[in-house]
């Protein structure tokens, strides 16, 4: 038997891959409309038949520095769609694949997707659409129960890293706030996040970002002083928010955020 080969800082084996989820991705490039529609219907054969080989596909073509670019954004935002129709189905009692939803979430997936987001170097376009596809795992664990603990640890640090970094953190975060958001609007009246630990969750995760140092207050401090990008500005000011005037912002992080009060209205004015 040969040995199985392994992409550097992955643990799948690439005899595992699914070939035509594969063949699949690079469809989606195509400029002929036939071949994009029958990419997507490889691609929903492979998510109920071999989920597990389409999520080593678009994993290990996300977490390729040599892969094209647009090749691993359209890996990445692929990637989101699968993980938020699987979160879905599975919190309305539906099912779409055979694997479990817990699979989409391994730690495998967050730490490839955190080496990749690590990896996309000064690229706006592919690490908006990677921070997305690590909101949507941090929105399953969330909404599973699970921890990531690697997650807070990564994002503290990019909370006073550079523009690029920083931009990623608000990225990750609101996409993760409107994942939360969007699950709890799927659900049937009563069920599950509808109780707010989802809400809580994120919180949590706000506030320990928080506690390394005041990485949060850091990130907001720093984006809302870029006038260079709007985007990001306006994001940090919607997170600031959100901390600042929600009742169940925990106490200490909304004492810390309300802070910069005066340098919000010196943005808006």
């Amino acid at each position: 038997w040969l040995k199985p080969k392994v992409a550097p800082g992955l643990t799948f084996p690439t005899w595992l891959m699914d070939v035509d989820a594969d063949a699949a991705i690079d469809g989606f490039l195509s400029k002929s409309a036939d071949v994009r529609r029958r990419a997507a219907e490889a691609l929903q054969r492979r998510e109920k038949e071999n989920p597990i080989g389409l999520l080593e596909a678009l994993v290990l073509r996300l977490a390729s520095p040599a892969a094209p670019q647009e090749s691993r954004a359209v890996a990445a935002v692929l990637l989101r769609k699968v993980l938020v129709r699987n979160a879905t189905a599975n919190h309305t009692g539906g099912r779409i694949s055979s694997a479990p939803v817990d699979t989409w979430c391994s730690p495998h997936v967050g730490r490839t997707l955190l080496d990749a987001l690590s990896s996309v170097g000064q690229e706006p376009n592919l690490r908006r659409h990677v921070a997305d596809a690590v909101a949507a795992v941090a929105s399953l664990h969330i909404t599973q129960g699970s921890e990531w603990p690697e997650l807070s640890l990564f994002l503290s640090r990019w909370c006073s890293a550079g523009r690029g970094e920083q931009a990623a953190v608000l990225s990750v975060l609101e996409q993760l706030r409107d994942e939360i958001e969007e699950s709890d609007a799927d659900l049937p009246e009563g069920g599950g996040v509808g109780d707010g630990t989802s809400k809580t969750a994120f919180l949590a995760l706000l506030a320990a970002l928080e506690d390394q140092g005041g990485g949060l207050r850091a990130l907001l401090a720093a984006t809302l002083q870029n006038d260079g990008d709007e985007a990001t500005q306006a994001a940090a000011a919607r997170i600031f928010a959100l901390c600042a005037a929600d009742p169940v912002v925990p106490a200490a992080l909304r004492r810390s955020v309300r802070g910069l009060a005066g340098l919000l209205a010196e943005v808006v004015a």
